[in-house]
């Protein structure tokens, strides 16, 4: 996180977590985050967690100007692309598209996984997340 802090997914059992790695500079990461940043405070109340994370290089460095200009409703940090590419269990053969995004249960338990390109990130975001998420908050 910008502040040098660790942010850990085992901080967040016994809620959802949406996870997105992003790159500041893509039109397509800054319309996930906009759409996040809709209904994260709409669902927080029934346990949805949002973290961001960049996986460009040197993507700390950009993320001071990324959250003055886009105004997350959730934390931004930087990763690791490589350790985001395997999060994501994708091939190192590929291109790894920006935004990817993993949805995990209150339990930890990995539940979906929607890599760049992905149909969700097409028409309606907002619906097709909202559609994915809601299932993990019952």
């Amino acid at each position: 996180m910008p502040d040098g802090k660790d942010a850990m997914l085992s901080q967040q059992r016994g809620k959802v977590v949406c996870l997105l790695f992003i790159l500041t500079t893509c039109p397509h990461c800054q319309k996930l985050v906009a759409t996040m940043s809709k209904l994260q405070p709409e669902l927080r109340p029934k346990g949805l967690v949002t973290l961001a994370a960049t996986v460009q290089d040197m993507g700390i460095l950009y993320i001071p100007d990324f959250i003055r200009d886009f105004k997350p409703a959730f934390p931004v940090g930087a990763g690791d692309r490589n350790l985001a590419m395997a999060f994501m269990q994708h091939d190192p053969r590929y291109i790894f598209y920006s935004p990817s995004v993993s949805l995990i249960d209150r339990k930890g338990v990995l539940r979906a996984q929607f890599p760049g390109g992905d149909k969700i990130f097409e028409g309606d975001q907002e619906k097709n997340f909202r559609e994915a998420i809601l299932p993990l908050l019952k």
